[in-house]
């Protein structure tokens, strides 16, 4: 049996192609096989999934149903295997996954009123500063990585340097 004595100085080559390779690393492999799992699963055993640190059944049930209310296309599919859906599908299922643990905040790049309705506060990020700030209670402009500006969305809209800067006008 012959064994491989690799340079740990030296990176690892890929065995098919001989470019050099990263080392795996373990949080990466477990971030990989949880994608994988999910994927497996169906629609419900997803839902479910995001409930797993819940215990109260009755609850549990009505996040299911509100979940499905909100992207009814999931309702349709509770049995179908999660990674057969759509890309879009599989997008509203993280959502309404992460919305099983009933968050307090939530980071995403698409508004979600319903969600923002229903008690949880939305962290948007969106490149249409148009969009974002008729839709936000509250808005901060960022310029490499510090706060230039705050105030509700209505103020920043009206501002005459938000909408030179931001809005082409």
């Amino acid at each position: 049996m012959k064994r491989e004595v690799r340079d740990a100085r030296r990176p690892a080559l890929d065995r098919h192609d001989g470019v050099a390779a990263e080392e795996p690393r373990p949080e990466r492999e477990a971030r990989a096989v949880a994608e994988r799992h999910a994927s497996l699963e169906t629609v419900r055993e997803n839902l479910a999934l995001g409930a797993y640190l819940r215990r109260d059944r009755d609850g549990i049930a009505q996040d299911e149903e509100r979940a499905c209310g909100l992207f009814p296309i999931l309702a349709e599919r509770r049995s179908q295997v999660a990674g057969t859906l759509s890309g879009g599908e599989q997008q509203m299922l993280a959502v309404a996954r992460a919305l099983m643990s009933r968050p307090k905040l939530m980071l995403l790049d698409e508004p979600l009123r319903e969600v923002n309705e229903g008690g949880v506060a939305l962290l948007l990020v969106e490149q249409n500063a148009h969009k974002a700030l008729q839709l936000a209670h509250r808005a901060y402009v960022l310029e490499t990585g510090a706060v230039v500006m705050r105030g509700t969305g209505k103020e920043l809209l009206a501002s005459p340097e938000v909408r030179k800067a931001y809005l082409g006008e």
